[in-house]
């Protein structure tokens, strides 16, 4: 009997241990106040990378004209019998042992032995000649800059008419050097992703890159230096001009993340921001001769680690990457960080079996704390289960997003009721005795 009495004093005591467990651990609903349900907020749902398609790839490099145009930096083999080389001893067969195949013309063809020596175009687009003088060749052809030669040496009575002997050929076409800086990282072998897994690395490297001419473009930095961006980068690349031979290297560090700094760069055009994906309705933010590179130019392509959502409530807590490619609604950032409707909810299960609540109904009511432009912090309430068929509910997580849930007081009411009953009334009687 004293062991029975003592039971039922025990029972009764048992019916205030779920329900204190309960609003100590949870409060009434653990919900931020003054929450604004998600329906009466306008473009919460509007999606933004889902709809973004991208680019035509070709865009990003320069057309190749039918022959290559002379300029400033280019290096032409000259002979000119009798006159050049000026030691008639010299062979007039000049050999490059660094000369690269993959110049103009392109890959494949039989390139003509450089004959004579080699003569580099000056800044100013004349070629310094013995006799003559300096010839202007920028934008002639290699052709056109052999009868202008020719007919340079015949006016000054040098040479006499058809019996010449003037050979004029593309040593080595100018080169554009540029800096590219990857915050992501190369891939060499096949990486499998099991979703929701998004692998979280961090390799950044920087090269110099020279680019031949008609090659000086963004397309092929790119291929260069292991292709397109990764998922662990933005879509986009950022161009700053100059920022080799200015030493404004540091720019990019401190003013990467200043939108008004670029806005000012971008206006001074000493900043370009190319982005991969658009929208189909959006035009181009850029123009043919922003993906040209030059001289002490940096290409540089962003991390996006900063892309993250962070969880909390009765969702696992931690940090979740957020897709490249495609936008997240509520429910579907739920479901990356372990939780998720009409389930329990990651670190739910832990707390109750700590002797809270069991989870015989599962919480439905979502918060997304959201940090605003002017720093205000605004907590959006959303329904689960109206998520489930109300588009207005399914809030697009943003970056920096906090995601958290909770229940309802119903709800919580419901689990602590439930909890006690199966406390109460059903411990086998064999423990009793």
């Amino acid at each position: 009997m004293k062991i029975a009495s003592a039971w039922c004093r025990l029972k009764g005591t048992s019916l205030l241990i779920p329900l204190v467990i309960g609003l100590v651990q949870f409060g009434c609903t653990g919900a931020p106040k003054h929450s604004v349900p998600a329906y009466r907020l306008s473009g919460l749902t509007d999606a933004n990378r889902s709809n973004q398609v991208p680019i035509n790839m070709a865009l990003l490099g320069q057309s190749r004209p039918p022959e290559h145009m002379i300029g400033p930096g280019d290096t032409l083999s000259v002979y000119i019998h009798g006159v050049l080389p000026m030691d008639v001893m010299q062979p007039p067969l000049t050999q490059q042992a660094n000369l690269e195949q993959s110049y103009y013309p392109p890959n494949g063809t039989v390139k003509t032995p450089p004959v004579g020596p080699p003569i580099k175009i000056a800044a100013d687009g004349t070629l310094q000649l013995p006799l003559v003088g300096r010839v202007e060749l920028e934008g002639l052809t290699v052709a056109k800059a052999t009868e202008r030669i020719i007919g340079m040496y015949r006016d000054k009575g040098i040479i006499q008419a058809d019996r010449e002997r003037i050979l004029v050929n593309l040593m080595k076409p100018r080169v554009s050097r540029v800096m590219v800086i990857r915050e992501d990282s190369p891939t060499i072998n096949m990486l499998n992703i099991l979703k929701p897994s998004i692998p979280w690395v961090k390799h950044g490297r920087a090269q110099v890159v020279d680019l031949p001419a008609y090659e000086n473009d963004v397309l092929h930095a790119l291929t260069h230096t292991n292709g397109l961006p990764g998922i662990d980068a933005k879509n986009e690349v950022l161009i700053f001009r100059n920022a080799m031979d200015d030493g404004n290297l540091q720019v990019i560090g401190s003013q990467l993340n200043d939108e008004a700094s670029l806005a000012e760069m971008k206006q001074r055009g000493t900043f370009v921001r190319i982005p991969l994906k658009i929208s189909p309705c959006d035009p181009l933010e850029f123009d043919a001769s922003d993906v040209i590179l030059n001289d002490g130019d940096v290409l540089f392509v962003p991390s996006r680690d900063t892309e993250v959502f962070y969880t909390g409530g009765l969702l696992p807590p931690g940090e979740v990457q957020l897709p490249r490619d495609k936008d997240l609604d509520i429910v579907e950032a739920m479901s990356y960080a372990g939780g998720g409707v009409a389930s329990p909810a990651g670190a739910a299960s832990t707390i109750f079996r700590t002797g809270g609540p069991q989870n015989f109904i599962p919480p439905t009511r979502g918060i997304i704390v959201r940090k605003l432009p002017d720093g205000q912090i605004l907590p959006i309430r959303v329904d689960l289960n109206r998520a489930l068929i109300d588009p207005r509910e399914r809030v697009i997580v943003q970056p920096n997003d906090m995601v958290m849930l909770f229940y309802t007081p119903k709800e919580l009411a419901g689990n602590i009721l439930v909890s006690f009953v199966n406390f109460t009334f059903l411990i086998p009687t064999s423990r009793i005795n």
